[in-house]
């Protein structure tokens, strides 16, 4: 008898979390597990990967903008959107049972497992944000002490890094659990990542720094553009590729435009396949405020590009990577660094394949299968 696991995510959008998502379904063993995948907004760029052997579930088919954002924060203090979305919840879960509920992001994903905890025998919230400096409960929880109350009901919590966990700890002021915890880096392929890095050639004609990542606040792109300018203005020879998209774009294209550096800046969009540029680039850049396990980083280690990231990043890897602090003076020297010295970027390649090999695939895959069993 296979075991019924379901998963549910807000969205298929893409960040880090939905497409780490993708990757552990298409790598799951369908002969031994039978999984559902709730995704609570039927939209994002992801949804036309769900492996076939992926029963999907939808609960909403309009774009989730700040409309309705508005519209639900006003009825959430009258509990009139919670029920409803519960209820709807409810009818379209109405015969299912599970071995393992997963709610695989934080907020939305763990509000909508609220509603179903009776339909799991085991359930799991999976978190991949920092919640010290990259969450917020006002949206799907009346008090933080409500959101912790769903967090305890949980059998087991999974992180994705050291730091999430203490963070997690840290922001409920948790000194003591009697909930399992746990930590599972996030999944990647290595293999599969260097053979489609070579799908295609990006030419440059320069030092390429490349960064990848939705166009949004905590990903730090003001400050980046604003170190582009110091850089160019240094006289370095150099373009920025930005690959991703998000709602700040025009933003940042105008302020881009305003520091005149748009000749050395390049938006290329959202890339299903990001990785021939970062492959073609000569240094991966992490400007963000937070980060708890960041993919594209740890994808252009596995290509050997050396990175530069603000201090977010990951206690994993910071002997291998540029560390700097949160200014764009630190980020900027971080740059130089490897700007001016190919033998820098040739020591930092090493470091970065060094802690790609370290990358134990199956073991979180065995990982994985040893949280759902």
């Amino acid at each position: 008898m296979k075991k019924k696991i379901l998963f549910i995510i807000p969205s298929l959008g893409g960040g880090g979390a939905e497409k780490v998502l993708i990757d552990i379904l298409r790598a799951f063993d369908y002969n031994k597990f039978a999984v559902d995948l709730f995704v609570i907004h039927h939209i994002g760029i992801h949804l036309n990967e769900i492996p076939e052997h992926v029963d999907r579930i939808y609960s909403f088919f309009y774009k989730w903008n700040l409309f309705y954002r508005t519209i639900y924060k006003g009825l959430r203090i009258i509990n009139l959107f919670d029920k409803y979305r519960e209820i709807k919840t409810n009818i379209l879960l109405k015969n299912c049972s599970y071995n393992t509920i997963i709610s695989f992001t934080e907020e939305e994903s763990i509000k909508f497992h609220s509603f179903i905890l009776n339909k799991g025998v085991k359930n799991i919230s999976w978190i991949h944000a920092d919640f010290m400096t990259n969450h917020t409960f006002s949206l799907y929880f009346k008090s933080k002490k409500d959101e912790l109350l769903v967090y305890k009901k949980m059998d087991e919590i999974i992180f994705v890094s050291k730091n999430v966990l203490n963070n997690f700890n840290k922001y409920f002021n948790i000194e003591k659990t009697t909930i399992k915890e746990r930590v599972i880096n996030n999944y990647l392929d290595p293999d599969n990542i260097k053979n489609l890095s070579t799908a295609f050639l990006v030419p440059h004609n320069c030092i390429t720094i490349c960064t990848v990542g939705r166009l949004q606040p905590v990903k730090g792109y003001d400050r980046l553009l604003r170190v582009g300018k110091m850089l160019k203005d240094k006289d370095y020879n150099f373009i920025i590729k930005i690959v991703g998209c998000g709602y700040m774009e025009e933003e940042l294209k105008k302020l881009a435009s305003s520091l005149n550096i748009s000749d050395i800046i390049e938006f290329t969009g959202y890339k299903t396949n990001p990785y021939p540029y970062i492959k073609n680039s000569n240094i991966y850049i992490c400007t963000s405020l937070s980060e708890s396990f960041n993919m594209a980083m740890f994808e252009s280690m596995c290509l050997g590009i050396p990175v530069v990231s603000t201090r977010t990043a990951s206690e994993l890897v910071s002997d291998n990577i540029v560390i700097t602090e949160h200014n764009d003076l630190s980020i900027c020297k971080g740059l130089q660094l490897l700007l001016d010295s190919e033998e820098k970027r040739i020591e930092y390649s090493k470091k970065s394949l060094n802690e790609a090999g370290k990358y134990n695939l199956s073991k979180i895959m065995d990982d994985i299968y040893s949280v759902i069993s």
